[in-house]
């Protein structure tokens, strides 16, 4: 008898997570960006399956400038000057490396994640956050530091409860 009461239980557990899961990914998925620098990767992009993460710094000082830099383009290439004017450490700057200022989305600042990667000639930058609900997104420039600039920014943000 008490096996089957385990039994029961487990399934009846398994069921209530599955209806979560649905409930919390149709809750978020209704949810529209609508930010001009929201441009998800293509359907299948795996980042397990790619290169290792891209070095990468949040710009600290006169974000508003870097916006304002990203307007038009989604990669802008910087110098040294650049990255003290930003607020950012120069000393990342590994040798065969550039800085570039590229967009990217957070979700929620305190309590979130970014990750870049390479896929193929581009670039991936997203967030993942945690929050009771998709909050409006914020612009966060930030500096990678690459081998070359990438061809296109993919940039995702996503937030989880």
């Amino acid at each position: 008898m008490s096996n089957t009461r385990t039994l029961a239980g487990l399934l009846l557990g398994a069921v209530v997570l599955v209806c979560a899961l649905l409930f919390c990914s149709r809750w978020f998925r209704g949810e529209k960006i609508t930010d001009t620098w929201y441009n998800p990767p293509p359907a299948g992009f795996d980042s397990h399956l790619h290169e290792s993460p891209v070095e990468f710094s949040c710009v600290s000082d006169h974000r508003a400038e870097a916006e304002k830099r990203l307007e038009n383009n989604s990669v802008a290439s910087l110098n040294e000057a650049d990255l003290s004017y930003y607020g950012v450490d120069a000393k990342n700057l590994a040798p065969g490396r550039r800085p570039f200022l590229v967009r990217a989305l957070t979700g929620n600042k305190r309590y979130g994640r970014f990750y870049v990667y390479h896929y193929g000639g581009a670039l991936v930058i997203g967030n993942l956050s945690m929050g009771s609900s998709m909050p409006p997104v914020e612009r966060m420039p930030l500096v990678v530091w690459l081998a070359k600039e990438p061809s296109q920014v993919f940039v995702s943000v996503s937030v989880t409860r």
